[in-house]
């Protein structure tokens, strides 16, 4: 939740949740016009193959950045599962993403060099497993002010 908006003929800014607009430091900012644009660092793809049912719980694929950041950049993610037209979207730089939190289809975990995207199989309500391929496009910008 965003606490304040300032809005005027120069710029915007917006503060994070508490913290007063008017007086907030950068720090406490979520989004000031006055900060350069977002610079794309790196963009690709790839398929991400689902765990094999008998001998793994999981499969991962990692994405080296081009350098190591002081702070983990922003990666924007598309996930698309195979034979489905179901298609999801995550951007951030935070730890992990699931794409439900009551079961792991796949995680992402953002590191300062890296990012790890993981394939997990799970059981269903029958006794069965779900498992599935993925097609993942990704984007990463550097944020850094």
């Amino acid at each position: 939740m965003v606490d304040r908006v300032v809005l005027d003929a120069t710029s915007m800014r917006v503060s994070k949740p508490g913290v007063d607009v008017l007086t907030a430091a950068e720090r406490d900012l979520t989004f000031n016009s006055q900060w350069s644009m977002l610079s794309l660092l790196q963009k690709g793809s790839f398929f991400s193959h689902r765990p094999d049912g008998y001998l793994e719980s999981f499969r991962t694929v990692t994405v080296y950045f081009n350098r190591s950041y002081a702070r983990r950049p922003m990666v924007f993610l598309s996930v698309i599962r195979h034979g489905t037209t179901f298609h999801w979207q995550h951007i951030g730089s935070c730890l992990n993403w699931f794409v439900s939190p009551t079961r792991y289809t796949y995680m992402c975990n953002v590191f300062n060099d890296r990012f790890a995207f993981t394939n997990f199989r799970y059981p269903n309500l029958n006794g069965g497993e779900h498992l599935y391929d993925y097609t993942v496009r990704y984007l990463i910008w550097d944020y850094d002010v």
